[in-house]
């Protein structure tokens, strides 16, 4: 199991509640930004 930052871990679940949000609601559903796990990896490789 790979290690991440601190920052990492307080961040990776305030997305995942931020994309929660986003797929509930109109625009998000339009932007479809809840459905890139790309973006959290990516995230995580920062830290």
């Amino acid at each position: 199991k790979p290690t991440f930052h601190p920052l990492g871990d307080f961040l990776n679940p305030a997305l995942a509640l931020l994309g929660q949000g986003l797929k509930k609601s109109p625009i998000g559903q339009k932007l479809d930004f809840a459905n890139h796990p790309y973006l959290c990896k990516g995230l995580k490789c920062n830290f």
